[in-house]
């Protein structure tokens, strides 16, 4: 069987969504208040920066130094990291065993 590449799908969905952002978008932006619109906007753009690393590493120039962890929160770390990766080493055993 021959697979023929059609690029009429593409060009179809371009032309709709051409379409939509000329005649269906800019009505009913005009209804909506520009100050609700900004508001929208800038949310979206702080919400957005939490998850964004290059903007956490610049954070990191502005803020100052944490002091280092203190031993017994290392201890409680690797406890907690070994807690879990126990039951993950015991499955292949139980499967062996069975």
């Amino acid at each position: 069987m021959n697979v023929r590449e059609t690029r009429v799908a593409t060009l179809i969905a371009h032309l709709l969504i051409l379409v939509s952002t000329f005649y269906l978008i800019p009505y009913p932006l005009q209804l909506i208040p520009t100050s609700v619109l900004h508001g929208l906007f800038l949310y979206m753009a702080l919400t957005s920066l939490s998850g964004n690393e290059m903007f956490e590493r610049l954070l990191l120039l502005i803020t100052e130094q944490l002091s280092p962890p203190v031993e017994s929160e290392l201890k409680a770390r690797d406890a907690k990291g070994r807690a879990l990766t126990l039951p993950d080493g015991d499955i292949p055993l139980k499967v062996v065993n069975d």
